[in-house]
């Protein structure tokens, strides 16, 4: 400390003592707290003089006396260092930064890069310092992203990265640290672009990003970068369109426009007089945008699915992906296919058993069956739909055969029916290959209340789309009955879904082709007959085991819920008697001659049977003279007569 006093700027050679100093107690003593306690020395000093002097002590003292620092055998002190350079790199926007960075960049790639064909396994207490440098570079890429140059940020995006790309191929040496690989994904994963493609975090920087520069107003800053943009693969229209929107904005503020004077020559002057340019100029509004491609960090993910072995590590993975998949701008990029890539290493997880999956992963929960880890990954199938247009016929197929797994799940069931409604009406031209597979498998599912609704609504959307289902036979539109029935239980479902399994069964009959239907129309019957019976029983069972109070206000419910049964159920066989044999309108259409002789007249309604009978008398007023007709009706039933033949 009393050394340390005298290195001030306004002292000669003030550099060389700072430099003088950290060779003697920090790269020649061999105490780790003295060490450290220079270090220390030399972050109070940097702290104070580095708004003048920063560059010059980075390049004259810290970068020359930080030489080798990946070598460091006592990890207090490499760990002390790293929160130096963090420090350093966060505060500086210089030339020295790529330098720091590159030190950070040793000491992350250091456990891979040693000599010899032995492995060394790290353990989480010797790789302080490579969690504390992963953590920094993840701060240094948050804050620099709304600085320029953009290389800093890049240079740290693309640190990290390689960090995980050389764990995945030796997955040995840091195999018990899996804190590196939960914080670097932790970032990927809030990464966010708008809609102009500019990337950015949907919260500010945190406390820590904020504490390290005093000056900043982060709370000022746009949740996404002017700086950096997303190399989008719809991104080159962006960039025409920003062109064509700058020539615009040139020819109009040019001299010949009559708006703006301001010329080359006076610009260079204003700004070596440090005059502002005038706001018009486009040379103002002129900023450095620089392309960041994503498609590294997709494939990272990619490759992580099927390699990474720690549970919970793969299990955050899972449950981020559907968010980050929100957003379209982030995952679709220019040059590469990252959706196909995506959708078949998430098939993988589920058809590959040579992944040796879940037997094959660690820091799972005690009794963790293969259910309970698909049950993770259907719900990241289910997101998939709405890329339909950006994947291969092939994976969609496979996304949809693997959904057809997952209908069975009693988990990720709801979820993956309700992804196949998405896919009938998103890949029409897969779904009609797989349609015939998907209803078996439908066929399967237990009538519960979880899975009422989406396999229902499923139902009833195929009805609307005939091309999907123009090749069902007689066993198709069966299984589609025997499906919807068991919703049918007032009971056990709500009157909506009692109501709307009615439906389904009612507009699928009448949607089926008629040499069906007289075959249909026995076996819905007993279906239903059958239904009916064990609701009466449940009915009778509630009324059993219920209590004397109970049974006086639950009767009245239980009779209304079967009378509503009823209705529904004789409404169904009324149709189906009347649609048996041929398709006709409900409702009688007359011609207009008929029309206009009953206009005006009086009608009357019975009932018989199911049927509806409607006699209507004539509203002609006059006196009939020919066959029972007045004189007007006659000649305009001879001119209908005439215009038939």
């Amino acid at each position: 400390d009393h050394l340390a006093q005298g290195v001030v700027p306004y002292r000669p050679h003030w550099l060389a003592n700072l430099g003088t100093l950290l060779n003697r107690y920090y790269c020649r003593d061999r105490r780790p707290g003295v060490r450290t306690k220079a270090l220390a020395i030399l972050a109070d000093v940097y702290n104070i003089n580095r708004h003048m002097y920063g560059t010059e002590m980075v390049r004259n003292v810290i970068a020359i006396q930080m030489v080798g620092i990946e070598a460091e055998q006592d990890v207090g002190v490499r760990t002390a260092a790293v929160n130096l350079l963090v420090h350093i790199a966060m505060t500086q926007n210089s030339v020295v930064v790529p330098d720091i960075l590159t030190m950070l960049e040793k000491i992350v790639m250091a456990p891979y890069l040693r000599d010899g064909d032995c492995v060394q396994v790290i353990k989480e207490s010797e790789a302080a310092d490579i969690i504390a440098a992963v953590a920094g570079l993840i701060r240094i890429f948050k804050k620099k992203l709304w600085e320029l140059p953009s290389s800093h940020a890049i240079q740290a995006y693309g640190i990290l990265l390689a960090c995980l790309e050389h764990h995945y191929r030796n997955q040995s040496v840091l195999h018990g640290v899996s804190r590196v690989r939960m914080k670097i994904f932790e970032m990927i994963f809030e990464m966010r672009a708008s809609s102009k493609y500019q990337l950015g975090f949907p919260r500010n920087f945190d406390k820590s990003v904020q504490e390290e520069d005093d000056d900043s107003v982060t709370s000022l800053l746009p949740p996404f970068s002017p700086y950096i943009v997303v190399d989008h693969k719809h991104g080159q229209r962006l960039y025409e369109a920003q062109k064509e929107r700058e020539q615009q904005q040139f020819d109009m503020y040019s001299p010949t426009g009559g708006r703006n004077d301001v010329t080359k020559e006076e610009e260079d002057a204003f700004r070596k007089e440090n005059v502002a340019v005038p706001a018009g100029s486009p040379s103002a509004s002129q900023v450095e945008v620089t392309h960041l491609s994503l498609t590294q960090a997709a494939m990272t993910v990619i490759v992580a699915m099927k390699k990474e072995k720690d549970w919970e590590v793969l299990r955050m993975i899972l449950e981020r992906v559907p968010q980050v998949l929100l957003n379209k701008a982030l995952i679709l990029s220019r040059d590469g296919n990252d959706i196909d890539y995506f959708a078949a290493a998430l098939c993988a997880l589920i058809t590959e058993k040579s992944l040796g999956l879940p037997e094959s992963l660690y820091n799972t929960p005690a009794k963790f069956t293969r259910t309970d880890f698909q049950s993770f990954v259907f719900p990241v199938l289910a997101t998939l739909a709405s890329y339909h247009m950006h994947m291969e016929s092939v994976i969609q197929q496979k996304v949809i055969k693997c959904l057809e797994l997952g209908v069975l799940s009693r988990c990720a069931g709801p979820f993956c029916v309700s992804a196949l409604t998405l896919c009938v009406l998103e890949m029409r031209d897969s779904m009609i290959r797989l349609l015939r597979e998907v209803m078996l498998n439908l066929s399967k599912i237990t009538a519960t209340v979880q899975n009422a609704h989406p396999i229902l609504e499923f139902l009833s959307t195929l009805l609307h789309l005939p091309k999907v289902y123009a090749s069902f036979v007689s066993d198709q539109y069966m299984s589609i009955f025997a499906i919807a029935i068991p919703y049918t239980n007032p009971f056990k479902f709500n009157h909506y879904i009692v109501s709307l399994a009615y439906h389904v069964i009612a507009m699928w009959f009448l949607k089926c082709r008629l040499p069906f239907r007289r075959a249909f129309v026995s076996f819905i019957a007993k279906a239903q007959n059958l239904s009916m019976i064990l609701t009466n029983e449940e009915a009778a069972n509630q009324r059993r085991n219920a209590t004397a109070n109970e049974q006086g206000r639950g009767g009245k419910g239980d009779a209304d819920m079967i009378q509503y049964h009823n209705d529904l159920l004789e409404t169904c066989i009324d149709l189906m008697s009347r649609y048996t044999y041929a398709s006709c309108s409900p409702h009688y259409t007359r011609g207009p001659v008929a029309e206009m002789l009953v206009s005006g007249g009086q009608d009357q309604t019975w009932m018989v049977g199911n049927k509806i009978i409607t006699i209507t008398t004539s509203g002609c007023s006059q006196r009939p003279m020919r066959n029972g007709l007045c004189d007007k009706c006659s000649q305009l039933c001879t001119l209908e007569n005439k215009s038939q033949i």
